[in-house]
Parts: structure tokens; C-alpha cells; sequence
């Protein structure tokens, strides 16, 4: 079993080092094509600005000269987001990965950490139980497993001790079926992430994201006068 888990992790990261090496290549092929669309632009400071000397005459200000040349220096990578859906799908992470977002990593292999621990432990606790209560429940006085299981002082022939032995496999079976179920979710919520942080990677933000409350006037329509006006607040969002 380790032998097929450490081939299919090979596989899975042979195949995302081969699908990053495009993307690399795809890079560099653009950014050589847009070296030769900057040109350098001289400008004399003005008092009303700059006045360009060369011969690019739309360019005026050095802000507006920043936001031409950042459409070259920002990085072309595109995430697809089918390919980090099977990436996700082939292994945990690896969608994650493509799309660069490396900060996620240990959140998600923790939150499969932690199910992995509580499968195991739960696991472990509803195999004693469920073989103590089997041992007590049949009539061969050679399998008497349940005496070291037993809280001190409870007699084993009582129909308490059965009862309980009972509950306790029930109850840790209970919890080991809902960590698996825990950790499927995870899987699943690890496969969404990569799509979703794929299909926005490219969504633009205005720098100018913000929220003003100010106070003003609200004007009567029937009586415009300065008398009927109302004080209130206005919200003023920008995005």
C-alpha cells in the first residue's frame, strides 16, 4: 500500500513540474515580446506637469507612465482552472500548488493531519471495545478481554457491564465514521479552493476601495427651503 501511495505521489508531482515548466516557458516567451513595446520616455518637468520630448505624446505624467509599463512587468501566468480541478483531484494540494497559492498548503495537509489522527484514534479505542464486548457476551471464560477494559469496582457479570461496553463501541465507531466523513469534506473543500483561487486569480481590484460616512442635508422636494431640510448621514462606498 505505501508502495502504491509513494508512486501516485511521484506521478502526481512529475506531471505538475512537467505542467509548470510550460508555464514558465510560456512566460518567458511574453515577456521577450513585450520588451521591444517599451520604449524609453524622456519628459521635462513642467509647472503643469511634463511635456514629453520624445515621441510618444499621450504619455504626459509619470502615473500614467507606471500604469503602461505595469501591463508589461506584471506576470502573465494564467491558471486554468479544469487543470488545477484534476490536479486537486489526483492528490490533495497539487491544485494549490498550480495555482501558486503555497500559504495554503499547510492548512489543508493539517486539517488531514488532524482527520487522519482522529480516524486512527477513534478507530483504535472501537476495536477494544467492540472485542470486550464480544468476549463478555459469549460464554467461553478463556476470552475475557473486557477485565482490563472495565472501570475499577464494576462487576463483570452484571448487566450494567455489558451495557456499557456496549455504548462505549457504539460511541467511538460513531466518531470514527464522522472523521471520515470530516475528511472527505476536506478533500472536497481542497479541490473547490483550487478552482475557485483559479477562476479569480486574474480578478481585477481598484486600488480605491473604501467607505465614507459624512454627514448631510436631505432636502424636502415639495418645500426646498433650508427650514424643512432634514441632518442625516450619507454612505459613500467606492469600488
Amino acid at each position: 500500500m505505501r508502495q502504491v501511495s509513494f508512486a501516485i505521489f511521484f506521478l502526481a508531482f512529475s506531471l505538475l513540474f512537467k505542467l509548470n515548466a510550460q508555464e514558465r516557458e510560456i512566460d518567458t516567451i511574453s515577456s521577450f515580446q513585450n520588451r521591444d513595446l517599451v520604449q524609453p520616455i524622456y519628459a521635462t518637468q513642467m509647472d503643469s506637469g511634463f511635456v514629453l520630448t520624445d515621441t510618444l505624446p499621450t504619455i504626459q505624467t509619470k502615473q500614467e507612465y507606471a500604469k503602461t509599463t505595469s501591463k508589461f512587468t506584471k506576470s502573465n501566468f494564467h491558471p486554468n482552472p479544469t487543470r488545477s480541478v484534476w490536479l486537486g483531484l489526483v492528490f490533495p494540494g497539487l491544485g494549490q500548488i498550480y495555482n501558486r497559492s503555497y500559504w495554503k498548503l499547510p492548512i489543508i495537509y493539517g486539517g488531514f493531519a488532524g482527520c487522519f489522527y482522529a480516524i486512527q484514534w477513534n478507530n483504535k479505542y472501537y476495536k477494544d471495545y467492540l472485542s470486550a464486548y464480544k468476549d463478555i457476551m459469549d460464554a467461553d471464560p478463556n476470552t475475557q478481554s473486557y477485565l482490563k477494559i472495565l472501570p475499577y469496582g464494576v462487576d463483570s457479570n452484571s448487566s450494567y457491564a455489558k451495557t456499557y461496553l456496549n455504548q462505549k463501541q457504539n460511541y467511538y465507531r460513531k466518531y470514527r465514521d464522522l472523521s471520515i466523513i470530516i475528511t472527505v469534506g476536506v478533500y472536497a473543500l481542497s479541490i473547490v479552493d483550487a478552482f475557485v483561487d483559479a477562476q479569480l486569480h486574474d480578478f481585477d481590484i481598484s486600488e480605491d476601495v473604501s467607505m465614507k460616512i459624512q454627514p448631510t442635508f436631505i432636502e424636502n422636494p415639495q418645500n426646498a427651503t433650508l427650514a424643512s431640510a432634514a441632518v442625516g448621514m450619507r454612505f459613500k462606498v467606492n469600488f
